[in-house]
This record gives C-alpha cells, structure tokens and sequence, in this order.
C-alpha cells in the first residue's frame, strides 16, 4: 500500500500530509511512508494526520453501543 501511495505522491509531486483512518495498517503505512520520503528528500516536513472525524466517529459509536447495552439490562 505504501509504494502505491508513494507513486502517486511522486507522480503529482505533491508531497505534504497523509490522512488516514486509525487502522495499525495505515498507522504502518504512513510510518513506512515517512521513512522512504525522508530518504528521498532532505528537510522534508511530511505530516501522517489520523482523521479527527474518524477518531470521533468511533468514540460515538462505542459511547451508543454501551447506552443501548445498559438500557436492555
């Protein structure tokens, strides 16, 4: 996953941030990322951002599912 993204990254040339969900895959990914941009570029300021909207996604999910188990109990 991570040469793919990388390849598009180099075939734009826009290289700034990664955003993605929290997955340890994608946690991976962009550390994997990183490392192979840090290698290319010297100075290079790249960002791995996990999605805020994502994180809070979750939370409210499990928040509802423990609303709705104590509510049948």
């Amino acid at each position: 996953m991570a040469n793919a993204i990388l390849s598009v990254l180099r075939e734009f040339n826009l290289i700034l941030a990664l955003t993605t969900d929290n997955a340890s895959s994608m946690i991976t990914c962009g550390a994997s990322i990183s490392k192979e941009l840090e290698k290319e570029f010297d100075n290079l300021n790249f960002a791995h951002y996990q999605c805020a909207a994502h994180i809070l996604n979750l939370a409210v999910s499990q928040g509802i599912e423990l609303i709705d188990k104590t509510e049948l109990d």
